[in-house]
């Protein structure tokens, strides 16, 4: 493991000598990466901590409904993450396989909003409960 960590090294230090304007770019691309991605899991730990722990939510919404919104994004992200994570870190990638991997979740950013499960809501969750059984 840690011959594998000193050569992945020893190659992007050696990518900077070669091409210092790519290797650059492929940083910036990379901090982009995981900044944006920071940001999300924060976003999901805050949701995770002030909703589905506590199990109580706004009086106007559902918290079986908002818990099911919270998980199910949860998962398809973290799956999008974890396909995009070779394509940007990975060793012999070059910049245009990072700047797609940068896109892709960029664009995912923007359908966070627009994704909703609302045409698959069950009829009895319609109706305000604003704390779950397992809260206090």
């Amino acid at each position: 493991m840690n011959n594998k960590i000193t050569l992945y090294y020893q190659n992007y230090v050696q990518n900077f000598r070669e091409h210092p304007a790519k290797a650059a770019a492929e940083l910036v691309l990379q901090i982009l990466f995981l900044i944006g991605w920071g940001c999300f899991f924060y976003m999901v730990y805050k949701d995770f901590t002030n909703i589905v722990i506590p199990g109580k939510t706004d009086p106007k919404s559902n918290i079986y409904w908002d818990c099911a919104e919270i998980i199910v994004y949860t998962v398809v992200y973290i799956y999008i993450f974890f396909r995009l994570l070779p394509m940007m870190f990975a060793g012999g990638k070059g910049l245009r396989r990072r700047a797609y991997a940068f896109l892709i979740s960029a664009g995912a950013v923007f359908l966070i909003s627009a994704f909703s499960l609302e045409p698959f809501i069950p009829e009895s969750w319609h109706e305000v409960e604003f704390t779950a059984f397992w809260a206090e």
